[in-house]
């Protein structure tokens, strides 16, 4: 998104697998050739053959404690990442940014997610009728759900939705009496091997209001919906859309991904797109 690619001098290994390998393949010939070396990811890192590529700047996330304070101790300059909201986001593209000599390009990515998210929060607040009762439903289990400390909250709320779940902490761990007591009129769920269908099946929750009105909503693919990155303005965009009964469609919409993903990945995303 910054333009920094060409400094790249390894990736994770996440970014050569799945979806995302497919789309960074799709940017990088030196992603397609397998160029790139791969030593971590964020449940792993090699330390030695991170040294080895002797590198100006590693980016990693905060919680890598042990491996950020290893490189550290080797002199590697580390940029840690710790997302736990919207604003995080902002932050860290600026701090990359400047890290990496883009500063012109991280200021005017982060002005372009503030005003899109300006406009989705004016959108909210003049939508007719009181705005819908969401239950947001992580990958685990139908229970898993998202309190107030998420960027998972954040996204209900951008989208002009009341998150049902008033637990402080990020993740929790919902009874079904909860969800019942809820009674969640939507329900937004993130992408896994659970389908709406599936959903509806199960015991209990055909008493859902969100179950028997049929309004359960699967996110589309993860790459595109990333809510650490600024990517989440799409999310926010395809939730918003739900939750104003009638409205068009957005994650159906391939104008709209377009022009999303178009801006923030710049004139070579339009491979995705052919």
């Amino acid at each position: 998104m910054l333009g920094a690619d060409e400094a790249l001098v390894a990736v994770p290994a996440d970014a050569t697998r799945g979806e995302p390998g497919e789309r960074y393949r799709a940017l990088d010939p030196r992603i397609a050739r397998g160029e790139l070396p791969t030593p971590g990811n964020w449940d792993f890192v090699s330390i030695e053959r991170v040294l080895a590529l002797r590198p100006d700047l590693v980016v990693m996330w905060a919680a890598q404690r042990e491996t950020l304070e290893a490189l550290q101790r080797h002199g590697v300059r580390v940029h840690a990442v710790d997302v736990r909201g919207f604003a995080d986001v902002h932050r860290g593209v600026l701090e990359l940014g400047r890290a990496t000599g883009r500063p012109t390009r991280a200021a005017e990515l982060v002005d372009w997610a503030r005003r899109e998210t300006d406009a989705l929060r004016t959108a909210a607040a003049t939508a007719p009728g009181p705005a819908p009762r969401a239950y947001f439903m992580w990958p685990q289990s139908p229970l898993d759900t998202a309190g107030r400390t998420s960027v998972a909250h954040e996204l209900l709320e951008l989208a002009g939705a009341v998150n049902v779940c008033t637990s402080e902490m990020e993740h929790v761990v919902a009874r079904l009496e909860d969800v019942l007591a809820w009674r969640p009129e939507i329900i937004v769920m993130w992408p896994s091997a659970m389908t709406p269908s599936a959903l509806s099946g199960l015991p209990g929750w055909r008493a859902v209001p969100a179950v028997k009105s049929g309004r359960l909503h699967t996110l589309p693919s993860p790459f595109w919906c990333d809510l650490w990155t600024l990517k989440y303005v799409y999310a926010a965009r395809v939730v918003a859309a739900w939750c104003r009964p009638g409205a068009s469609p957005l994650e159906a919409s391939t104008t709209e991904l377009r022009r999303i993903m178009t801006f923030l990945y710049g004139p070579r995303a339009k491979a995705w797109f052919r």
